[in-house]
């Protein structure tokens, strides 16, 4: 199953413009993936039945306190994806850190297997290839997966008044045999409010 959301990305957008200067001056760069990250790992915390895996043959799910965020990066050898271990335990920062590092070791080939396996959720961020918005796939044993869509002008109501904003797709695929829509929504609503309401995700 799969839950379509779209939010006002100006907060989270102003955050990312403030915090980029510090970022830079230490010779770091950062986009907008560190965010979608903290976003997704916080929503996780409170809905625990998606930092999930499920043996299909043993009918067995375990679910996880600590996340083990995948993300998925192209490489000249197709898409690779990186593991953050723990990364609930990360700020903004040290996400963008983790996922800078793990992503040159996938494109040169140099990660190791530990780096690229034992994932617990995944996270693909299809407006880093410019793509509006894609349906994502559930990677098994994982029971879901969230996609966030290229961040563009949109005419929205803003106080009941057609304004043009920045607007974030989120999509978010589920595994129903896991998951029903109710908590599906709820799942999707939270990371919408926590990316609404940045400054949470830097606290």
């Amino acid at each position: 199953i799969t839950e379509f959301k779209e939010i006002d990305a100006t907060a989270l957008l102003a955050l990312r413009s403030d915090l980029t200067k510090d970022f830079q001056a230490q010779g770091q760069k950062l986009s907008v993936t560190p965010f979608l990250m903290r976003a997704c790992v916080l929503a996780l915390a409170k809905h625990k039945t998606f930092n999930a895996r499920f043996d299909s043959e043993a009918a067995e799910i375990a679910q996880f306190e600590n996340v083990n965020l995948g993300f998925a990066t192209a490489t000249d050898d197709g898409l690779i994806v990186p593991v953050i271990q723990n990364a609930q335990n990360l700020s903004v920062k040290e996400l963008s850190q983790e996922t800078d590092n793990l992503a040159s070791l996938a494109k040169s080939r140099k990660a190791s297997l530990e780096q690229l396996s034992g994932g617990t959720f995944t996270l693909t961020n299809f407006g880093s290839f410019g793509t509006w918005l894609g349906t994502p796939i559930i990677r098994p044993p994982e029971v879901a997966i969230a996609g966030f869509g290229r961040i563009a002008e949109k005419v929205i109501p803003v106080d009941g008044v057609p304004a043009v904003r920045m607007v974030l797709p989120i999509v978010v695929a589920a595994d129903h045999r896991i998951n029903d829509g109710a908590h599906l929504g709820a799942f999707v609503s939270d990371i919408a409010k926590l990316l609404l309401n940045p400054e949470s995700l830097v606290k």
